[in-house]
């Protein structure tokens, strides 16, 4: 793959509509395609929307056909474009992850996850699937349940930004959005607690867990790190954001087996813990953490730069 310039970024993948499955229409809210191309997939019939509460499939599907389904859904998950950028001292170059069709990184790991979790029948139509979120990795999932007829909790806080729990709401029957902060200044152990309790509240659930599934880290090791490495084949330093650790482990992992002498630089939000500071309220979802996620322990880091 040959990387592209700041002026030759490829329209976004307005292509994709004509390969999802029947019965599905898209419904745009919220931004603008050019800027993030976040699109709502409605059922088109409203049998399709009772059996989405309900969790009963109105066409009698198997577990098989929904496992081929979660297979077919694999289309979705197209290669992002990396970017170079004019520097005038270095070779600067970034991956535009916002060409995801959610919008974000976070629809490589909910993907995986999901898929591994239905072909190991821990999800089938009788469960409901909670998860805690910042806002992208909810959506992701949002969208990806939306399309297989599946329920989803997504658990929220009040630093989601307001366009993505907008989307959430429009593509889940309930959002659970907590208000109170936790120890550390944030909200992250507080939605864990709200997820643990709505677990335990219904009959058949499954919490994905993106803070410690090594299928997220897997995603980004064979997607997201692999076309880092085939679009740069030359890497000094690699700058990932660090949250939930998934990223950061697949990608590392990666970079360092292609480029070992690479430095792998971890970026994290001032009041974050992850890498021991001090514990305050944080500002930007999506970066840092208030407690030290399970998946880091398998990142091959360098160095740790703290904005």
């Amino acid at each position: 793959m040959q990387h592209r310039t700041e002026d030759d970024v490829p329209p976004l993948f307005g292509h994709l509509l004509s390969e999802l499955e029947d019965g599905i229409r898209m419904r745009e809210i919220g931004y603008s395609r050019a800027r993030w191309p976040a699109m709502v997939w409605r059922s088109a019939a409203r049998g399709d929307r009772q059996g989405w509460r309900t969790g009963r499939s109105t066409m009698g599907e198997s577990h098989n056909e929904l496992i081929e389904s979660v297979i077919r859904l694999r289309g979705v998950l197209r290669e992002t474009p990396v970017v170079q950028l004019r520097h005038p001292a270095v070779d600067l170059f970034v991956k535009l992850e916002y060409c995801n069709v959610a919008g974000s990184l976070k629809d490589r790991p909910a993907y995986t996850i999901l898929r591994a979790a239905i072909e190991r029948r821990q999800v089938d139509r009788d469960t409901v699937i909670v998860e805690s979120s910042s806002g992208n990795f909810a959506l992701a999932l949002a969208i990806f349940c939306k399309m297989l007829r599946l329920r989803f909790i997504p658990v929220i806080d009040p630093n989601i930004l307001p366009p993505v729990e907008a989307r959430l709401r429009a593509l889940c029957e309930r959002v659970v959005k907590v208000t109170e902060p936790d120890e550390a200044g944030g909200f992250l152990r507080t939605r864990l607690a709200t997820v643990k309790a709505l677990c335990a509240s219904l009959p058949r659930s499954y919490w994905p867990n993106q803070y410690g599934n090594p299928e997220g880290m897997r995603a980004h090791y064979e997607l997201t790190g692999r076309e880092i490495c085939e679009a740069v084949p030359q890497l000094d330093h690699v700058f990932i954001g660090v949250s939930s650790g998934g990223t950061i482990s697949g990608v590392s992992q990666r970079v360092k087996e292609r480029c070992p002498g690479a430095k792998v630089i971890a970026v994290d939000a001032e009041g974050s813990v992850i890498f021991g500071g001090e514990p305050r309220r944080r500002r930007i979802p999506g970066i840092g953490a208030s407690i030290v996620p399970p998946l880091l322990r398998e990142a091959r880091i360098d160095d740790v730069v703290v904005v």
